[in-house]
C-alpha cells in the first residue's frame, strides 16, 4: 500500500506545488513509489489518494494498482492507512509505503516481505544504518487494531510502545533513502539522483 494522499504543506510552502505531483525519473515522487511498489512481489497494490486527487491521478500510470480514495486525508495519515485496509479486504499482512520515499526499491520491499514472511511477528521495520523507517509490515493481528490508534504519528507511535518481540528488524545494509518533506530534500534527492547517473532528469 502506497500512501500518497497527505497535503505535504512544508513541501508546498517551499515549491508552491503539491508535493506528490513533483518531477522524478520521468515521472513523479508519487509516481516512482508506485512503480517500485508494482516491480516488487507484492500480490496487490493499493495507491491511497487524497488531497489533488484528480490532478495527481491524472499523472500515474497503474500498471497493476488500483486507487483508493480517502475524503479524510486532513485527518492525517492513519486516516488514509484505514482506507487503505479497507480497500485491500482479507489479507495477511500489508506492507506500509509512502509515496514521498521513491528511493524505496522493489529489492527492498521484497527483503522485507521475505523476512516478515519467514518470522510473522505483528510488525515489521526496515532498519536502516542510520534510522528505522519505511517499509513496515503490518500483519492482520496489527491493522485490525487501528481503530485503536489516534494521530499525530499513530503508526510510529505503535511501533514505539510495542513489545520489541513484537517487532521485526529487517537490516537493510544502507542508509535510509530521502523522505522528501522539504524543498531541501527534493533537492538533495535530485542531487543525488545526478550523482548517481549522470544526465538523469
Amino acid at each position: 500500500m502506497v500512501l500518497g494522499a497527505g497535503l505535504g504543506e512544508r513541501m508546498r510552502e517551499g515549491v508552491g506545488q503539491q508535493k506528490q505531483l513533483l518531477a522524478y525519473r520521468g515521472t513523479t515522487l508519487l509516481g516512482e513509489a508506485v512503480a517500485q511498489a508494482e516491480a516488487s512481489s507484492l500480490d496487490r497494490v493499493i495507491v491511497v489518494l487524497g488531497a489533488a486527487a484528480d490532478d495527481v491521478e491524472a499523472t500515474l500510470t497503474p500498471e497493476r494498482a488500483t486507487i483508493a480514495y480517502n475524503p479524510d486525508y486532513q485527518r492525517g495519515n492513519l486516516s488514509s492507512l484505514k482506507v487503505g485496509v479497507v480497500a485491500a479486504g482479507d489479507h495477511d499482512a500489508i506492507v506500509h509505503l509512502v509515496g514521498d520515499m521513491p528511493g524505496v526499491g522493489a529489492s527492498l520491499i521484497d527483503l522485507v516481505v521475505d523476512a516478515w514472511n519467514q518470522d510473522r511477528r505483528p510488525l515489521a521495520v526496515t532498519r536502516y544504518r542510520d534510522r528505522v523507517a519505511h517499509p513496515f509490515v503490518l500483519a492482520a493481528a496489527t491493522t485490525s487494531r487501528l481503530d485503536q490508534l489516534r494521530e499525530p504519528k499513530a503508526i510510529w507511535r505503535l511501533i514505539r510502545d510495542s513489545d520489541p518481540a513484537d517487532v521485526l528488524e529487517v537490516e537493510a545494509g544502507h542508509d535510509a533513502p530521502i523522505d522528501v518533506d522539504t524543498r531541501e530534500d527534493y533537492e538533495r534527492l535530485l542531487a543525488s539522483e545526478r550523482e548517481s547517473s549522470p544526465g538523469a532528469e
